[in-house]
């Protein structure tokens, strides 16, 4: 299992996993930061991009965090 792929959240029972990625979790905090943004449009075209761009963050961050 890559590290992305890890819990985000620690769980007392060994092999239980419940819950969002390390990536899917910095994913997420990404998308929030342009969500937040009051510039970002209500355009879908936007809003994938704002998606692809979150994922993008999420793997540069989890590759930095491998070294």
């Amino acid at each position: 299992m890559t590290n992305g792929n890890q819990p985000a959240q620690s769980s007392e029972a060994p092999n239980y996993h419940d819950g969002l990625t390390k990536r899917e979790h910095f994913a997420a905090m990404a998308m929030q930061g342009f969500v937040a943004n009051v510039a970002l449009s209500t355009s879908s075209l936007e809003y994938k991009l704002a998606a692809a761009c979150s994922v993008s963050l999420a793997d540069a961050l989890l590759k930095e965090l491998a070294k």
